[in-house]
This record gives structure tokens, C-alpha cells and sequence, in this order.
């Protein structure tokens, strides 16, 4: 393998640049590989009076996308107007970017066709008012892609490091023999051999966004094997600008990862973009921290902080301070995330208190939760001025069992789902917290109540994930019986055979490795076969034999070899390159 000589190695410039947000929503399949049917993905849009940039974030399903705070903003006002028009949307209308309407643009796409490409189905436009809602939301979009493309694009061209980065997308069919990148496959390098062919199929992608797609995929398993040479000259293959500049961000959190510190401190003062170079910098941030380097890591929050001036939204400077905290707090460094809090409370002292920060005081209140505050949990509550808003509000403290009403109307199950979901997967969490704290009794008893919303989900795919949480809780406090129960009423057939597995790995002999395996068989589509097998090989990994994970790596390998599509061989083949990765690290530790 050549070596090639970073371009982000240089003189440190730690001046952020000033810029806002524009955030981007990317639907994602359950093996957190971005996808979509129809084509590209989805795009909510906003608008600022200052510079717009994009950023685009991998959405999680819906029961724990967090509505996201962003400004009031005409556009996407418009957007939740529209779509509520054509009975497609029916959450806030507030002009804030929300699950409801992450959820409302996708049905809009299936019936009407792709937005921003054209081509509605006469078959499925209603009437006249439908047509021109369609036609609006289209333009809507239209016009902002643009505008983000090229507000990134010169985010891109204004870093004397990241310049070079745009314009060097090209069709290329050598693969990885384009970019130098070349391993022999032997038992010891199948991570390198797996990226590899996984480079030479995306060469063989027609589709620019699928293929840029696939990199940004590619980009992550060859940060975490600290190669930030390699991962630079893939970024460059990146045609769209947005997505380099998140590959960016996701090679600094790998290298990170990898104890590459140094490179990705270089590659994080390089990115042009505050919301992506903060989050890489808390990246490096909990890095030194769990490390032990307690003053390179408050550096680094300090850092991070300071970026953090420069956005002049209130809503998104809450946003990506909690995001922080919640990372911190899940690295275990609970005092280093409440030290973020005061930040945060006298950042929104400054405003009236007329209920148009709500949504940021709830997203404190959530965080101090989270920690385990209940005192400043309740004071952010209070000041949210709207009392629904307040009496929606759900906090994993340990006050909720107390206070959440735990019946619903027959007839209000059905428009009370999102929220049924919400409390099932809060109660999973304030039970592992209860186990975390000794407290087994307890969290059984949570898990019992949880149990009661669980048998209220409807057939959905957001319900299946809501299931899928319970049931791993429910392993973990060795409840085999619910687990077992709720495992059989998933719908989503791989997901159902993906809990299988989990029994498996906890030691339930219940359900033999021979039957998991054989359901796993069934699946037609080889990609989720393959899927399902390299989570099965994640669940052994710790328990079984290393054999015994071999062979169901093995499998996986061999299933990549039969897809016919190099879209799907390249997202197999990356995944693939992910586990032998993982698997790596075990056997390492």
C-alpha cells in the first residue's frame, strides 16, 4: 500500500469560520447504511438571513429522532403546510424540523415522485390544490439544494486545506487501484480486503449519489483503521460538497477512535463548517478524556466552545451542546457533561422567555435528565411557557413513573402511537438506569409497565424498533419470557430474526444457534441475510468461540459474492469490512 503524504498536515488556524446552519435529514435503513427506494434523500429546508451551509446527519427511526432545533423558518413553515394540505402531514405547525415531517416528505415522494426530479403521477394527484401544493414543495426544494450545494461548495473553496476537495470527483473505474489503495486478502487483513473490493464495486456505480453515498460509507472503516491518507483521497472522489463536508467530520470521530489524536485535531481545524467542527472536536475531546488526559480533553471542549460563539442560532447552539453532553455522559464523564450545563442556561438567559425557545428549554431539560439532575431538569421545564408543550414533555428521571399517566383511550391509541413509543423506550432507559444503579427490583418493575405500552404498537416499522429496544432490555435483566413474547410480534422479518440472535448471545437455550442459523437461511434478500449474519457474528463475538464467529463471517463473505447489483455489493462489502473490524478490536482486547 502507498503511503501518500497528508494535505491536512500544516500551520493550526483554530479561527472558526462564521457561518449558520442549514441541517439536512438522511432516512436510513436499520443497519445505519443511508438508503432510500426511491432515489435521493430526503432534504428538509430552512432559511436564514445570514450564509447558509448544509450539513447532513443520519436521521435515527423515528421513536428516537428528537425534534430538531433550528430557527423559525418560512420555508419549512410552508412545507408542513402543504404536505398538511394533502393529508400527509399532521404534527406542528411551527416551521421546526420534526420526525412527523421527516415522515410526511417520504409518503409525499412515494405517491407523488421524487421530489426536486419531477415527473408527478398523474394517478395519484387529486385535484387541483394537490397539484399546486406538489408543485411548490418541489420548487421549494429545488431551489434550496442548489443553495446548499453551493454554499457548501464555497465553504469548501474558502479552506486553503479543503479547497483541492472540491472538483476532484471524476468517473473512475480502476477502483481501488485509483486511489492506491491494494491489500492481498489473507486471514489478517480482511478488513483491507473487504474496503478494497468494496472500492472497486463503487467504481462501478452509474449513480453519482449512490456513489458518493458508498464513500462517505468507506471513508468511515478507513478512519477507524486510522489511515487518514487513504480516507482524504477517497473524500475527494465525494461529488457532492454537503457530503464531504460530513465525511470530514466522520473521519476525524474515526481516527479519534483509532488514538490518532494528532491527525484528526489537523483534519477537525480544517473543516469550514461549525456544526460538523464542533462535533469532531468533542470527538477528540472524549478521546483525551477516556485516555486519561483530562487537560487535552477540557482543551478541547474549550475549543469547541469557543467554535461554538460564532453560531449566532440559539436553537442549534442548544442542539450540539447537548448532543455533547449526551456523548460525554455516554463515555461515562457525567461531571465533564454537567459542566457544559451552565453554558447552556446562561446562553438562553438573555432572551424574553415568550415561548419561542421552548423547544431548547425542553432539549436542557432532556439533558439534564439524562445526567441524572432532576433539580435542573425541573428548573428547565419551568420555563417552557407552553403548557401542553410542558405536559409532553418525557423525562427519563425517575420522577416519570409518578407523574405519566399510564392509560389511553381505545380510540386515542391510534393517534397517540408517536408518543406510546416515546414512553416505551423511555421506561427501557430509566430501567437500565435503575440496573446500572443496583436497583434489579426496580428495574423490572419498569419493565413490566413497559410491557403494557408494548402490547398497544401497531404493525409499523417505527413500533418494530420500539419492540427491538424492549426486548434487549429485557435480555439484560434476563426477563426471557416478555423478551421472548414481544420478539414474536415484530413484524419486520429480519429485524425478528435479528432479536433471535440476541438471544442466542445472552445463553438463552431456548432458541438453539442451528435454528437462528436456519432462519437466517430464509431471508430472500441477500443483502439483509447478509446484514443479519454479520449482526449475529457482532452478538456471539464476546461469548462464543472465535470459530464459531468465523463461520457466520464466512457466510456473510460468501453472500456478498452472489449480489448482482454493485450499489448493494459495495454497502455488503463495507459492512463486512466494519465487522472484521469490530471482531479485530475484541480479539485485540
Amino acid at each position: 500500500m502507498r503511503k501518500l503524504r497528508s494535505r491536512f498536515w500544516g500551520p493550526a488556524n483554530f479561527a472558526p469560520v462564521n457561518v449558520a446552519v442549514v441541517i439536512i435529514t438522511v432516512l436510513t435503513g436499520a443497519d445505519g447504511i443511508a438508503q432510500q427506494s426511491t432515489g435521493y434523500p430526503s432534504e428538509s429546508v430552512l432559511q436564514n438571513s445570514t450564509m447558509h451551509l448544509a450539513v447532513i446527519e443520519q436521521s435515527v427511526p423515528e421513536l428516537y429522532q428528537e425534534e430538531t432545533s433550528i430557527p423559525w423558518a418560512a420555508q419549512v413553515l410552508e412545507i408542513q403546510r402543504a404536505l398538511n394540505d394533502l393529508g400527509m402531514y399532521n404534527g406542528p405547525i411551527n416551521g421546526r424540523l420534526n420526525a412527523f415531517l421527516e415522515k410526511a416528505i417520504r409518503r409525499f415522494e412515494v405517491k407523488f415522485g421524487q421530489i426536486g426530479r419531477g415527473g408527478l403521477s398523474p394517478n395519484g394527484i387529486l385535484n387541483l390544490n394537490a397539484v399546486t401544493q406538489a408543485v411548490r414543495i418541489q420548487r421549494l426544494l429545488e431551489k434550496s439544494r442548489d443553495d446548499q450545494m453551493r454554499n457548501a461548495r464555497t465553504a469548501l473553496l474558502s479552506g486553503e486545506q479543503t479547497r483541492d476537495l472540491v472538483g476532484g470527483a471524476r468517473r473512475w473505474s480502476k477502483g481501488s487501484r485509483d486511489i492506491r489503495y491494494d491489500a492481498h486478502c489473507t486471514p489478517q487483513t480482511m478488513t483491507e480486503c473487504s474496503l478494497a473490493q468494496a472500492l472497486d464495486e463503487i467504481a462501478k456505480i452509474e449513480r453519482a449519489d449512490y456513489r458518493d453515498w458508498a464513500l462517505r460509507d468507506a471513508v468511515r472503516v478507513i478512519a477507524s483503521l486510522g489511515e487518514e491518507k487513504i480516507g482524504r483521497e477517497v473524500i475527494g472522489r465525494i461529488s457532492d460538497p454537503r457530503l464531504v463536508l460530513v465525511a470530514l467530520r466522520e473521519m476525524v470521530e474515526g481516527l479519534a477512535g483509532a488514538k490518532k489524536l494528532v491527525a484528526a485535531t489537523f483534519i477537525a481545524n480544517a473543516i469550514p463548517d461549525i456544526r460538523n467542527k464542533a462535533k469532531a472536536l468533542a470527538s477528540i475531546s472524549v478521546s483525551h478524556f477516556v485516555n486519561g488526559d483530562k487537560l487535552g480533553g477540557q482543551s478541547m471542549l474549550s475549543y469547541m466552545l469557543a467554535v461554538l460563539d460564532e453560531e449566532k442560532n440559539i436553537g442549534n447552539f442548544v442542539s450540539l451542546v447537548t448532543q455533547v453532553a449526551r456523548k460525554l455522559k455516554r463515555a461515562r464523564l457525567v461531571d465533564v457533561a454537567s459542566g457544559l450545563m451552565p453554558v447552556l442556561e446562561a446562553r438562553m438567559r438573555v432572551f424574553a422567555g415568550d415561548g419561542k425557545q421552548d423547544a431548547e428549554w425542553g432539549m436542557i431539560a432532556t439533558a439534564y435528565a439524562t445526567l441524572g439532575d432532576e433539580g435542573g431538569a425541573n428548573r428547565a421545564k419551568e420555563r417552557i411557557k407552553n403548557a401542553d408543550t410542558r405536559k409532553l414533555l418525557i423525562l427519563p428521571t425517575s420522577k416519570f413513573l409518578e407523574t405519566e399517566a399510564t392509560n389511553f383511550e381505545e380510540n386515542d391509541v391510534k393517534r397517540s402511537l408517536p408518543r406510546i413509543r416515546k414512553l416505551v423506550v423511555a421506561m427501557n432507559n430509566i430501567a437500565l438506569a435503575r440496573q446500572v444503579e443496583g436497583d434489579i427490583a426496580g428495574a423490572r418493575l419498569v419493565m413490566e409497565r413497559s410491557a403494557k405500552y408494548v402490547e398497544l404498537l401497531d404493525k409499523t416499522y417505527a413500533s418494530d424498533f420500539a419492540r427491538a429496544h424492549f426486548v434487549d432490555q429485557a435480555l439484560r435483566l434476563n426477563m426471557r419470557r416478555y423478551a421472548y413474547k414481544v420478539t414474536g410480534s415484530i413484524n419486520r422479518k429480519a429485524l425478528r430474526i435479528k432479536k433471535t440472535w440476541s438471544f442466542v448471545g445472552s445463553g438463552v437455550e431456548d432458541v438453539p444457534i442451528a435454528e437462528a442459523e436456519a432462519d437466517t437461511d430464509s431471508i430472500s434478500n441477500l443483502f439483509e441475510r447478509c446484514a443479519t449474519y454479520l449482526h449475529a457474528s457482532r452478538v456471539l463475538a464476546l461469548k462464543f468461540p472465535r470459530e464459531r464467529v468465523d463461520v457466520l463471517m464466512e457466510k456473510a463473505r460468501l453472500l456478498t459474492a452472489r449480489m448482482s447489483e454493485p450499489w448493494w455489493r459495495a454497502r455488503a462489502l463495507i459492512s463486512l469490512a466494519a465487522a472484521y473490524r469490530e471482531n479485530a478490536m475484541i480479539v485485540e482486547n
